[in-house]
Protein backbone atom coordinates (compact mmCIF):
# COMPACT_ATOMS: atom_id res chain seq x y z
CA UNK A 1 0.00 0.00 0.00
CA UNK A 2 2.80 2.84 1.11
CA UNK A 3 4.02 1.40 -2.79
CA UNK A 4 1.04 2.45 -4.05
CA UNK A 5 0.39 5.87 -2.43
CA UNK A 6 4.10 6.94 -3.19
CA UNK A 7 2.96 5.63 -6.66
CA UNK A 8 0.00 7.54 -6.56
CA UNK A 9 1.90 10.46 -4.87
CA UNK A 10 4.61 10.72 -7.73
CA UNK A 11 1.76 10.42 -11.12
CA UNK A 12 0.50 13.44 -9.10
CA UNK A 13 3.58 15.53 -8.48
CA UNK A 14 4.40 14.68 -12.47
CA UNK A 15 0.71 15.28 -13.51
CA UNK A 16 0.48 18.55 -11.69
CA UNK A 17 4.17 19.68 -13.50
CA UNK A 18 2.96 18.62 -16.63
CA UNK A 19 0.07 20.76 -16.13
CA UNK A 20 1.87 23.84 -14.73
CA UNK A 21 3.85 23.53 -18.03
CA UNK A 22 1.30 23.05 -19.99
CA UNK A 23 0.06 26.47 -18.73
CA UNK A 24 3.18 28.26 -18.44
CA UNK A 25 3.53 27.46 -22.28
CA UNK A 26 0.43 28.38 -23.09
CA UNK A 27 0.49 31.87 -21.20
CA UNK A 28 3.71 32.47 -22.68
CA UNK A 29 1.96 31.48 -26.21
CA UNK A 30 -0.45 34.22 -25.54
CA UNK A 31 1.59 37.08 -24.20
CA UNK A 32 3.71 36.98 -27.34
CA UNK A 33 0.56 36.03 -28.99
CA UNK A 34 -0.41 39.90 -27.96
CA UNK A 35 2.84 41.46 -27.38
CA UNK A 36 2.66 41.14 -31.40
CA UNK A 37 -0.50 42.34 -31.65
CA UNK A 38 -0.09 45.38 -30.05
CA UNK A 39 3.67 45.95 -31.78
CA UNK A 40 2.10 45.40 -35.21
CA UNK A 41 -1.40 47.08 -34.82
CA UNK A 42 -1.54 49.75 -37.09
CA UNK A 43 -2.60 52.45 -34.13
CA UNK A 44 -0.38 53.47 -31.54
CA UNK A 45 -0.59 52.50 -27.94
CA UNK A 46 0.17 53.23 -24.92
CA UNK A 47 0.18 52.66 -20.94
CA UNK A 48 0.61 55.57 -18.01
CA UNK A 49 0.45 54.95 -14.38
CA UNK A 50 -1.68 58.01 -12.27
CA UNK A 51 0.77 60.35 -12.55
CA UNK A 52 0.89 60.49 -16.35
CA UNK A 53 4.21 58.39 -16.75
CA UNK A 54 4.71 55.82 -19.88
CA UNK A 55 4.94 52.61 -18.65
CA UNK A 56 4.26 51.41 -22.47
CA UNK A 57 4.24 52.05 -25.48
CA UNK A 58 4.15 49.97 -29.21
CA UNK A 59 6.23 51.38 -32.03
CA UNK A 60 3.24 53.06 -33.84
CA UNK A 61 3.15 55.18 -30.66
CA UNK A 62 6.64 56.29 -30.66
CA UNK A 63 6.52 57.23 -34.34
CA UNK A 64 3.47 59.22 -33.88
CA UNK A 65 5.15 61.30 -30.74
CA UNK A 66 8.69 61.11 -32.75
CA UNK A 67 10.69 60.20 -30.74
CA UNK A 68 13.29 57.51 -31.62
CA UNK A 69 12.93 53.41 -30.52
CA UNK A 70 12.57 52.98 -27.21
CA UNK A 71 12.97 56.92 -25.66
CA UNK A 72 9.18 56.87 -25.11
CA UNK A 73 8.91 54.82 -21.97
CA UNK A 74 9.76 56.15 -18.46
CA UNK A 75 8.99 59.90 -20.29
CA UNK A 76 5.62 61.78 -18.81
CA UNK A 77 2.71 62.97 -21.17
CA UNK A 78 3.53 66.31 -19.76
CA UNK A 79 6.46 66.74 -21.80
CA UNK A 80 4.81 66.52 -24.69
CA UNK A 81 1.53 68.80 -24.41
CA UNK A 82 0.61 72.72 -23.09
CA UNK A 83 -0.35 73.20 -19.46
CA UNK A 84 -3.98 73.51 -20.55
CA UNK A 85 -4.03 70.23 -22.62
CA UNK A 86 -2.32 68.35 -19.89
CA UNK A 87 -5.48 70.04 -17.07
CA UNK A 88 -7.52 68.11 -19.54
CA UNK A 89 -5.46 65.10 -19.42
CA UNK A 90 -5.92 65.03 -15.89
CA UNK A 91 -9.49 65.33 -16.29
CA UNK A 92 -9.68 62.63 -17.80
CA UNK A 93 -7.42 60.39 -15.96
CA UNK A 94 -9.57 61.47 -12.80
CA UNK A 95 -12.68 60.05 -14.59
CA UNK A 96 -10.63 56.88 -14.89
CA UNK A 97 -10.23 56.27 -11.51
CA UNK A 98 -14.06 55.80 -11.46
CA UNK A 99 -13.40 53.09 -13.88
CA UNK A 100 -14.80 54.94 -16.93
CA UNK A 101 -13.97 54.38 -20.26
CA UNK A 102 -13.86 57.14 -22.87
CA UNK A 103 -12.96 58.64 -26.24
CA UNK A 104 -11.70 62.30 -26.70
CA UNK A 105 -9.49 64.43 -29.15
CA UNK A 106 -6.48 65.88 -28.14
CA UNK A 107 -3.26 67.19 -29.44
CA UNK A 108 0.63 66.59 -29.01
CA UNK A 109 3.36 68.12 -29.76
CA UNK A 110 6.44 66.34 -30.94
CA UNK A 111 10.40 67.09 -29.86
CA UNK A 112 10.51 68.91 -33.43
CA UNK A 113 7.60 71.39 -32.30
CA UNK A 114 5.34 69.97 -34.49
CA UNK A 115 1.72 69.30 -33.50
CA UNK A 116 -0.35 66.30 -34.26
CA UNK A 117 -4.15 66.04 -33.40
CA UNK A 118 -5.05 62.14 -31.70
CA UNK A 119 -8.23 60.53 -31.35
CA UNK A 120 -8.16 58.66 -28.26
CA UNK A 121 -9.94 55.97 -26.93
CA UNK A 122 -8.59 55.21 -22.65
CA UNK A 123 -9.45 52.24 -20.37
CA UNK A 124 -8.81 52.38 -17.03
CA UNK A 125 -6.31 49.33 -15.67
CA UNK A 126 -6.67 47.58 -11.84
CA UNK A 127 -5.07 46.00 -10.11
CA UNK A 128 -5.32 42.28 -8.46
CA UNK A 129 -7.60 44.38 -5.78
CA UNK A 130 -9.49 46.07 -8.25
CA UNK A 131 -7.69 49.91 -7.59
CA UNK A 132 -7.20 51.51 -10.69
CA UNK A 133 -3.68 51.94 -11.26
CA UNK A 134 -3.33 53.58 -14.61
CA UNK A 135 -4.95 53.90 -17.92
CA UNK A 136 -4.51 52.03 -21.24
CA UNK A 137 -5.07 54.23 -24.94
CA UNK A 138 -5.04 53.33 -28.27
CA UNK A 139 -5.05 55.99 -30.27
CA UNK A 140 -4.76 57.19 -34.07
CA UNK A 141 -3.22 60.26 -36.13
CA UNK A 142 -6.18 62.42 -37.45
CA UNK A 143 -3.89 65.66 -38.28
CA UNK A 144 -4.42 65.29 -41.57
CA UNK A 145 -7.99 64.89 -41.33
CA UNK A 146 -8.38 67.90 -39.43
CA UNK A 147 -6.45 69.84 -42.01
CA UNK A 148 -8.66 68.76 -44.42
CA UNK A 149 -12.02 69.97 -42.48
CA UNK A 150 -10.37 73.35 -41.68
CA UNK A 151 -9.57 73.93 -45.05
CA UNK A 152 -12.97 72.76 -46.58
CA UNK A 153 -14.39 74.81 -43.71
CA UNK A 154 -12.39 77.96 -44.32
CA UNK A 155 -13.30 77.79 -48.60
CA UNK A 156 -17.08 77.44 -47.37
CA UNK A 157 -16.65 80.62 -45.14
CA UNK A 158 -15.21 82.45 -47.84
CA UNK A 159 -17.11 81.20 -50.63
CA UNK A 160 -20.31 82.62 -48.48
CA UNK A 161 -18.64 85.81 -47.87
CA UNK A 162 -17.73 86.62 -51.40
CA UNK A 163 -20.99 86.15 -52.36
CA UNK A 164 -21.77 88.01 -49.54
CA UNK A 165 -19.95 91.24 -50.69
CA UNK A 166 -20.93 90.66 -54.15
CA UNK A 167 -24.36 91.38 -52.98
CA UNK A 168 -23.47 94.25 -50.88
CA UNK A 169 -21.67 95.67 -53.88
CA UNK A 170 -24.11 95.51 -56.60
CA UNK A 171 -27.23 96.56 -54.91
CA UNK A 172 -26.31 98.26 -51.76
CA UNK A 173 -27.20 102.28 -52.51
CA UNK A 174 -24.52 103.11 -49.14
CA UNK A 175 -21.65 105.15 -50.20
CA UNK A 176 -19.74 102.54 -47.82
CA UNK A 177 -20.72 99.94 -49.92
CA UNK A 178 -17.06 99.75 -50.95
CA UNK A 179 -15.35 99.65 -47.66
CA UNK A 180 -18.23 96.89 -46.71
CA UNK A 181 -16.94 94.87 -49.77
CA UNK A 182 -13.39 95.06 -48.98
CA UNK A 183 -13.76 94.79 -44.77
CA UNK A 184 -15.98 91.34 -45.54
CA UNK A 185 -13.42 89.81 -48.46
CA UNK A 186 -10.27 91.00 -46.12
CA UNK A 187 -11.66 89.10 -43.04
CA UNK A 188 -12.66 85.91 -44.86
CA UNK A 189 -9.82 85.59 -46.77
CA UNK A 190 -6.93 86.16 -43.47
CA UNK A 191 -5.60 88.73 -45.94
CA UNK A 192 -3.08 91.53 -44.72
CA UNK A 193 -4.52 93.89 -47.19
CA UNK A 194 -7.60 94.40 -49.26
CA UNK A 195 -8.10 96.82 -51.17
CA UNK A 196 -10.30 98.96 -54.57
CA UNK A 197 -9.23 100.96 -56.86
CA UNK A 198 -11.80 102.48 -59.10
CA UNK A 199 -10.91 104.17 -62.47
CA UNK A 200 -11.10 107.51 -63.93
CA UNK A 201 -9.86 110.40 -66.54
CA UNK A 202 -8.22 113.80 -65.50
CA UNK A 203 -9.26 117.01 -67.63
CA UNK A 204 -7.09 115.68 -70.51
CA UNK A 205 -8.79 112.40 -70.51
CA UNK A 206 -6.19 110.51 -69.25
CA UNK A 207 -6.81 107.35 -67.53
CA UNK A 208 -6.41 107.60 -63.70
CA UNK A 209 -6.83 105.04 -61.21
CA UNK A 210 -6.94 106.20 -57.45
CA UNK A 211 -7.75 104.09 -54.42
CA UNK A 212 -11.38 104.18 -52.79
CA UNK A 213 -11.44 101.61 -49.77
CA UNK A 214 -8.99 100.08 -47.89
CA UNK A 215 -9.28 96.95 -45.13
CA UNK A 216 -6.05 96.35 -43.58
CA UNK A 217 -5.28 93.21 -41.18
CA UNK A 218 -4.47 94.37 -37.39
CA UNK A 219 -0.81 96.04 -37.27
CA UNK A 220 -0.75 97.06 -40.75
CA UNK A 221 -0.78 100.38 -41.49
CA UNK A 222 -3.22 101.90 -43.62
CA UNK A 223 -2.36 103.37 -46.98
CA UNK A 224 -6.20 104.94 -47.81
CA UNK A 225 -5.01 108.47 -47.26
CA UNK A 226 -1.64 108.02 -48.75
CA UNK A 227 -1.63 110.62 -51.36
CA UNK A 228 0.74 108.22 -53.74
CA UNK A 229 -2.03 105.91 -54.48
CA UNK A 230 -4.42 108.44 -55.89
CA UNK A 231 -4.77 109.66 -59.21
CA UNK A 232 -1.86 107.37 -61.03
CA UNK A 233 -1.64 107.00 -64.48
CA UNK A 234 -1.91 104.18 -66.50
CA UNK A 235 0.15 105.30 -68.92
CA UNK A 236 3.23 105.97 -66.83
CA UNK A 237 2.44 102.97 -63.65
CA UNK A 238 0.25 100.57 -65.29
CA UNK A 239 0.64 100.36 -69.41
CA UNK A 240 0.28 96.48 -69.70
CA UNK A 241 -3.08 96.64 -67.26
CA UNK A 242 -4.74 99.61 -69.30
CA UNK A 243 -4.29 97.16 -72.77
CA UNK A 244 -5.96 94.35 -70.55
CA UNK A 245 -8.87 95.92 -69.08
CA UNK A 246 -9.69 97.74 -72.39
CA UNK A 247 -9.91 94.18 -74.02
CA UNK A 248 -12.67 93.54 -71.34
CA UNK A 249 -10.24 90.81 -69.37
CA UNK A 250 -8.87 90.16 -65.65
CA UNK A 251 -5.90 90.75 -64.51
CA UNK A 252 -5.26 88.38 -61.51
CA UNK A 253 -1.98 86.49 -60.06
CA UNK A 254 0.19 86.30 -56.70
CA UNK A 255 2.38 89.42 -55.74
CA UNK A 256 5.90 88.65 -54.50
Amino acid sequence: PEMIDSFNLCKAIIANTIERNITEEALKESEEKYRNLFENIGEGVISVDLEENIIYCNPIAERIFGVPPNKLIKRNLSEFTTSETLKMIHTQTTVRTQGTKSTYESEIIRPNGKKRQLFITVTPQFDKKGNVIGCFGIFHNITERKRGEKKLLQRENYLFSLNQAKEILLSSESKNSFQQFVDILGTASNASRTYIFINHTNEKGEALMSQKAEYCAEEIKPEIDNPDLQNLKYDEFFIRWRKTLSQGEIIFGKIK
